[in-house]
């Protein structure tokens, strides 16, 4: 029984010298840190999905003024009439004056009355159904068309305006033609710009005749020409 117990005794023995050793080579080695908390996550700011930057307003430049573009003079047709005059010195031209011609025809054909000494009338411009433009009479020459006249108490209406006949008959059923239109209004829009003319100096025989005159007819369509002289004019 005595060698058993000492067997016994050796190997707790043994066993205690085992743990000494562990637990001393725990006492020399440095002991880990302790865990640091876990830096708090940085979230970068994101914009928001519907988040629109407000836009950067600039101020706006001053509006330019409105200069319309130039406009040619229409083509047109000489046939010169010898019944025509000078202006007084001086005269601006600053009125526009329509007539009809109270006849069928071409404006080939009322400039070639024209033509005749004979009749001692004229117009500076004839506009046909088919929108020839006839010259008679050079703007800056007293053309005969208006006869004895007013507008705004100022007499003699040849001497400050143009005269302009336009192909119809006269008797308020003689449709007046969409080329006849259009080539009136360029006529007009080019004499306003080229002349300084204000619409309310363009008018009809009618409104200026001391002689009880009708031109043009009633089925004139006075709206329709303003309407693209203005559009002519880019107003």
């Amino acid at each position: 029984a005595m060698p058993e117990v000492s067997s016994q005794i050796a190997r707790i023995q043994q066993q205690i010298t085992a743990l000494q050793a562990q637990i001393g080579a725990l006492i020399k080695g440095t002991p880990a840190p302790a865990p640091q908390p876990a830096p708090a996550p940085q979230h970068r700011a994101h914009p928001h999905p519907h988040h629109h930057p407000k836009p950067v307003h600039k101020p706006k430049p001053a509006p330019q003024p409105h200069h319309p573009a130039k406009l040619d003079k229409p083509n047109v047709l000489s046939m010169p009439s010898p019944n025509f005059g000078d202006r007084p010195a001086g005269t601006k031209i600053d009125t526009i004056i329509l007539h009809h011609t109270a006849t069928s025809g071409t404006a080939q054909d009322t400039g070639k009355f024209f033509q005749n000494r004979a009749v001692q009338v004229s117009a500076h411009y004839v506009v046909g159904k088919d929108g020839t433009i006839v010259q008679c009479v050079p703007d800056a020459k007293r053309a005969w068309h208006a006869g004895s006249s007013d507008f705004h108490g100022r007499e003699d209406v040849n001497d400050f305006s143009l005269g302009i006949e336009i192909v119809n008959k006269g008797d308020s059923h003689d449709p007046y033609t969409d080329k006849q239109y259009e080539a009136l209004a360029n006529l007009v829009a080019w004499m306003m710009q080229k002349y300084d003319v204000p619409m309310d100096r363009i008018t009809g025989h009618r409104n200026v005749s001391h002689e009880g005159k009708i031109d043009p007819s009633n089925n004139f369509d006075w709206d329709r020409v303003r309407k693209l002289v203005n559009q002519k004019l880019g107003r």
